[in-house]
């Protein structure tokens, strides 16, 4: 009998679910897909190699889709004593289970184990590469994970799973109730899964930092989650600060002193923004990466910015109209 079970969400994933579906079948575990309004065929191929399916239909996210996924496993009646999330766009490694499972059997405070996530196709695109970069981090007791991890059942459901209001940054904020009830989120060496963001266009990146930004302030104006805070403040100087601290000092300068102080100044705090890329893209290379790749995450990241803080606005829009959190996505059917 399995200790475990795979709960597989996705929307619009084509070939990448079935790619996912063939990883997990493999295990030979219970295991039920969760179907968030697809455009595509998704829920026929899941039908189709055998997977228990279940559509969400009415206002789908992240967070429905895996409260509901947990909630069909348990429901079974197979005593999982962990179960396991994937997302349709990643491929799980076949023998990360096995490690999990050691590292929960050693540390009984450990509520929440993830391990190493990197792009399944890193060289197909700019911003494959930059999802790279963002998905490699260090092991050890973390803050919060990403939504591909596996959970003790028990805990999961004493904090009552994740909010099902929350369009985007579910997962730190379920954290967040993990860490206040006295566990641990761990991430171990080992490779866990290959995530394939299939992101090729300028326009898909650009939502998706919309998406961040605005799922951001949303859990933390409305949860109490302070996971975002660095990130959100960041938005907010260099998408909007920077620009008035530039407009101001070059003006002021020009009237109280003179047009070439104007210029100077107005140059000096201008310079701000391509030192700070030149920052990030100095990090990025001491981490390994090559010369593009790490010019292209310093420069990318900064002019995401801009779409963090558009995110954020639309937040607050919302919230003023007393509108519920919308889910943003760059996702579109094949």
């Amino acid at each position: 009998m399995s200790r475990y079970g795979i709960v597989v969400i996705g929307r619009n994933e084509g070939e990448r679910l079935v790619r996912c579906l063939r990883s997990v079948l493999v295990l030979r575990v219970p295991i039920i897909y969760v179907d968030s309004n697809s455009e595509d065929q998704s829920v026929e191929r899941a039908a189709d190699m055998g997977v228990t399916s279940h559509r969400l239909s009415a206002n789908p996210n992240a967070a429905k889709a895996r409260n509901a996924g947990f909630e069909k496993l348990m429901s079974d009646g197979s005593p999982l004593e962990f179960i396991q999330f994937v997302d349709g766009d990643c491929e799980l490694s076949e023998d990360w289970p096995v490690q999990a499972l050691q590292c929960f059997d050693e540390e009984p405070n450990v509520a929440i184990i993830c391990g190493r996530l990197r792009e399944r196709d890193p060289t197909s695109s700019v911003f494959n590469r930059l999802a790279d970069i963002e998905w490699d981090r260090p092991a050890g007791v973390i803050r919060s994970c990403g939504g591909i991890f596996m959970v003790r059942s028990s805990v999961f459901r004493s904090i009552g799973g994740f909010n099902s209001n929350t369009p985007a940054g579910e997962e730190p904020e379920l954290c967040m109730r993990i860490r206040d009830a006295g566990h641990k989120i761990q991430r171990l060496e080992a490779m866990m899964a290959s995530h394939d963001s299939a992101m090729h266009s300028f326009r898909q990146w650009w939502w998706r930092e919309v998406r961040t930004g605005y799922g951001g302030l949303d859990v933390a104006m409305r949860l109490g989650c302070t996971d975002f805070s660095r990130s959100l403040r960041s938005a907010r100087v260099w998408a909007l600060g920077w620009p008035v601290v530039l407009t101001a000092t070059t003006i002021t300068a020009w009237y109280f002193v003179g047009w070439r102080w104007g210029i100077g100044l107005g140059v000096f705090v201008l310079a701000a923004w391509p030192a700070q890329a030149l920052r990030l893209a100095i990090r990025a290379r001491a981490r390994g990466y090559s010369f593009g790749t790490a010019t292209a995450h310093g420069l990318l990241t900064m002019i995401g910015k801009w779409s963090q803080l558009l995110g954020q606005w639309r937040c607050v829009k919302d919230r003023r109209a007393g509108r519920l959190p919308v889910v943003i996505s760059e996702k579109v059917a094949p």
